[in-house]
């Protein structure tokens, strides 16, 4: 018997026994109660240019055993969410991949993201069971299905309003998933023989696939090559698990895969919400909040916890960042509570231990003084967790918002080591420039794409993103 064979009988035996203990009945009544769910495939296909990355939350496999000593779904989630990832996977099979379905639950409450229950689907108890527990989309295994029980299965996921990710592994088995018209079609290139691994898989059965249906490369994705290799295919999407997992920096290797090539975008200095979705319009990726009393697109709290909502219900794929300068932590952990934020920007004088007690969820704001200082001060504040380095022009007594260009050779120098958010004088007449000399991991911009402070422009902004994802002429 085949580990897959071993998976499937344990499987029918646990789905018996559920049965017995909760009644289809009153799953099918949680489901049906269950919040609206979250769009799969729209997720997938925010950027046409680049494969949108589902990570996976996988705390062990049947052949490698535990993968993490210390297991944090919900941390895994936040770090996915805040480094780029589209969407998220949960695994929830207890037996052999040691997970659990209120991993998903918790997961799909602490995040934006929509998510998907990756196990072995066979039975429509389970379908209700995954929207019971807030799963947006569920897998559902070619292989272990016959085509009576894959359509029955696939109409009760729409029915709930889930998208289901349809996984083949060949020729055969994408004949019949096409049977059922899936908008969602999974390629594992593990070949369940030999269990090698083989991106061509996805290269040979995308032709097959017709267009209006998403295609997401699962299995064998490391590197930024793999990832340029799935664009070049026209895959929509890619799933990755271990390589996530296993990382010593999971939100770099997050990054790697989900950016290997665009340049991040971030706008700073919102006060109102048409300003917010004008620059979501724009493709931004970030929208930053100025909490500097002193600065002239100072926010108040309120108001930016209004924007905020404002943005999140309309399903808003952004990360949200607060910019601090000086500020207390209680006071900054405060409005980061009230306002719904992903990120603390520190813009002040605060130290390294300072980053680091917000636990991945802030990140250092440099105005270098000289090299020898920037270069100390990247090493210093890289350590304290942060996400990424902010590296904007120095101008005495003066926080950031000044319009003044850094020193961008120095900043090349420093991106050349740590990920970095490039600020300081930036407008869409020399971004693409900037992006060009410094090879930053994101840009940051408020001045260049206003018409007065806090006030923004809608065209300078559509501008700013598109030239700085160009490549210079």
């Amino acid at each position: 018997m085949s580990i897959l064979d071993e998976i499937f009988a344990h499987k029918r035996d646990q789905v018996a026994r559920q049965k017995m203990e909760r009644p289809v009945e009153s799953v099918r009544t949680a489901a049906e109660r269950a919040d609206e769910p979250r769009d799969f495939v729209g997720a997938l296909r925010q950027n046409v240019a680049q494969p949108a990355l589902i990570a996976e939350i996988k705390r062990a496999s049947p052949s490698r055993g535990p993968l993490v000593e210390d297991f944090d779904p919900l941390q895994l989630a936040h770090i996915y969410q805040r480094n780029g990832a589209a969407a998220i996977s949960v695994l929830t099979d207890a037996r052999y991949f040691q997970g659990h379905l209120s991993f998903l639950t918790a997961v799909r409450r602490a995040v934006q993201l929509p998510v998907l229950r990756k196990d072995f689907v066979f039975d429509q108890y389970q379908v209700y069971e995954a929207r019971a527990a807030g799963a947006d989309a569920i897998l559902l295994i070619v292989a272990m299905l016959e085509d009576y029980a894959l359509r029955g299965l696939y109409r009760l996921t729409r029915s709930l309003g889930m998208e289901a990710l349809v996984e083949v592994h060949d020729e055969e088995e994408l004949a019949r998933a096409l049977q059922i018209e899936p908008r969602l079609v999974g390629i594992n290139n593990r070949n369940l023989h030999t269990f090698e691994v083989d991106l061509e898989t996805t290269a040979r059965l995308r032709p097959l696939i017709p267009p209006e249906a998403a295609v997401v490369a699962e299995s064998g994705i490391h590197t930024p090559a793999d990832v340029s290799r799935l664009a070049a295919i026209g895959a929509d999407a890619m799933l990755v698990g271990e390589s996530l997992v296993v990382a010593q920096d999971t939100g770099a290797q997050v990054r790697r895969l989900a950016i290997p090539s665009a340049t991040r975008v971030k706008i700073c200095g919102f006060t109102n919400l048409p300003d917010a979705h004008a620059a979501l319009d724009a493709g931004a990726d970030m929208l930053g909040f100025n909490f500097y009393p002193q600065s002239k697109r100072y926010i108040e709290p309120a108001r930016c916890a209004a924007i905020v909502k404002g943005l999140r219900d309309h399903g808003a794929p952004v990360t949200t960042v607060g910019v601090f300068v000086n500020a207390s932590r209680d006071e900054v952990a405060s409005i980061m509570t009230t306002c719904g934020l992903d990120l603390a920007q520190i813009h002040g004088d605060e130290p390294p231990e300072f980053v680091a007690a917000f636990g991945g969820q802030a990140f250092k704001g440099l105005r270098p003084e000289s090299p020898d200082g920037a270069r100390s001060d990247a090493t210093r504040f890289a350590r304290a967790e942060a996400p990424a380095l902010l590296v904007d022009a120095r101008r005495p007594g003066e926080y950031g918002g000044t319009g003044h260009t850094g020193d961008w050779d120095l900043a090349r120098e420093l991106a050349a080591q740590y990920p970095i958010l490039l600020a300081g004088g930036l407008t869409p007449d020399n971004v693409t420039a900037a992006v060009a000399q410094v090879h930053p991991w994101g840009v940051d911009v408020a001045s260049g794409v206003e018409s007065s402070p806090g006030k923004k422009d809608a065209g300078k902004m559509a501008v700013f993103v598109k030239a700085a994802r160009e490549r210079p002429r």
